[in-house]
């Protein structure tokens, strides 16, 4: 058994923990192929990598047929009656700058990039798109100065147009409302400006200029071209804008659920859980020092985690709910209240890991903090520390009930966090469940069961409550 022990401490549980940072860095620097195809004689350019793929017409150089492949799903159409992003010069001479009737020829490419040109009288235009990942790098040049404006421009379905247009400019984010964003000048102070344009969470865009510009004076504004589609136009002075670059960037489609957190929102829970730790880790120093017993103490404490628990429950019913009723409306879903068909839906487009993984990751750091509580009084009542650092735990691996301990603590976590095992193909979530194995490896059998215990009780609340949901409510969430 000793000889056991010792080969899985020495040897199984390095390989656990080598094989995720393994697979993570490869899945993180896998490079992406990119792959370009001529089609329509020559006037457009089919470019696609592992992700995204775009279409680039030759004739009036721009860019529609964004298609973010992960979700299956064309971001983008055709430029007449959909979005696209298209850019140059503005002139009241059109014999000076490239318009939409410009034909552009192919000068070179290879896997990462493809460089267009035309030529003006004595004057050359380029532009090199280039793919990575989801990004799609696009840099215009000439060898003159331009006279007039220079304007970028997205053509924004008018089906898909929120209520909010957000413009990022001069590093702050804008969100200005559609009707109050005509006319609306940005002055940066820089010497470059970066905007950008989301439209029903798809599509972002960063400009940059690249030469040294102190000021450069813009203008936002909508506009309706003929199919009544809102198009986005900046506008600027551009007598000496004649190097100018744009990152676009397909943003994965963000669920309801999380579409209305903002990032210090976010941060918030962060700070909110580690209270939490803290406030835990301090009830049971402070019961101990009242000599309650320490049973008591974690009856009380589970009992605690179980109230967040249910609270944290009921609010993300109230988000599958909604969910539910966004995609029946738009006959994404079957007449049912069928929440495997909610979820599989959410598979396919792959954004479960942002939304599914909301409540699982809560209920995976309730209980993760909770542990680290009650293991940093276990600590104090035998080694008189009142907070101890994870890596102090990692020598109880050696421990001759490790076997016992690793045993239940599975079980615990298949019995109090099993929907983590929905997302376990989730690298995060593989590594910490490793991580809980050696923060409450210490702990005694007798409090092994006891969470057991709390997660059958945390289990047969959440059963009552969907029950109460089902039969009340009429709606089928799990």
């Amino acid at each position: 058994m000793k000889k056991l022990q010792s080969y899985i401490v020495k040897f199984v549980l390095p390989i656990l923990f080598i094989i995720p940072f393994t697979l993570n860095y490869f899945n993180n620097n896998e490079k992406v192929e990119n792959h370009f195809k001529l089609e329509n004689n020559n006037n457009t350019v089919f470019i696609k990598n592992d992700k995204i793929s775009i279409l680039l017409h030759l004739k009036g150089g721009f860019i529609d047929n964004f298609n973010l492949k992960t979700y299956e799903e064309k971001i983008l159409t055709s430029f007449e009656d959909n979005e696209c992003f298209e850019s140059g010069w503005i002139n009241n001479n059109i014999d000076l700058v490239p318009n939409r009737f410009t034909q552009w020829k192919i000068e070179s490419y290879n896997n990462n990039s493809i460089t267009i040109f035309t030529d003006i009288g004595k004057n050359r235009f380029y532009k090199i798109i280039t793919l990575k990942s989801n990004e799609v790098l696009i840099r215009e040049y000439t060898n003159c100065s331009i006279p007039g404006q220079y304007f970028t421009v997205i053509s924004v379905n008018k089906d898909n147009v929120d209520n909010n247009l957000f413009v990022f400019a001069n590093n702050k984010l804008f969100n200005t409302p559609t009707s109050q964003i005509n006319n609306h000048k940005i002055t940066p102070s820089l010497d470059h400006v970066n905007w950008m344009g989301i439209s029903n969470n798809f599509l972002g865009l960063f400009c940059e200029y690249n030469n040294n510009i102190e000021n450069i004076e813009g203008k936002f504004f909508y506009k309706n071209n003929k199919n009544k589609d809102k198009q986005l136009f900046f506008l600027s002075d551009s007598n000496k804008l004649n190097d100018v670059s744009y990152r676009i960037i397909l943003i994965e489609k963000i669920p309801i659920l999380l579409s209305k957190y903002n990032f210090q929102e976010i941060i918030n829970y962060g700070l909110f859980f580690k209270f939490i730790s803290k406030t835990l880790s301090n009830f049971l120093y402070f019961m101990y020092n009242k000599n309650i017993n320490p049973v008591i103490s974690l009856f009380l404490l589970a009992l605690i985690m179980i109230l967040i628990k249910i609270w944290f429950i009921i609010k993300s019913t109230e988000e599958y709910y909604k969910i539910y009723h966004h995609l029946e409306e738009k006959d994404m879903i079957a007449n049912t209240y069928d929440f495997s068909a909610l979820e599989n839906y959410y598979r396919k487009y792959n954004v479960n890991k942002n939304y599914f993984s909301f409540d699982y990751m809560i209920t995976f750091v309730m209980i993760y903090f909770t542990n680290k509580a009650i293991n940093s009084f276990i600590f104090f009542y035998k080694y008189k520390f009142l907070w101890i650092q994870d890596i102090s735990i990692i020598p109880s691996l050696l421990s001759k009930n490790f076997i016992k301990i690793l045993f239940f603590r599975i079980l615990l976590t298949y019995l109090g966090t099993r929907y983590q095992y929905r997302v376990v193909d989730n690298m995060n979530m593989y590594i910490s469940f490793i991580f809980m194995f050696f923060i409450t490896s210490n702990m005694s059998m007798s409090i092994h069961l006891f969470l057991i215990f709390a997660g059958i009780l945390q289990e047969i609340i959440h059963y009552i409550y969907l029950k109460y949901l089902l039969t009340y409510k009429k709606i089928y969430i799990y």
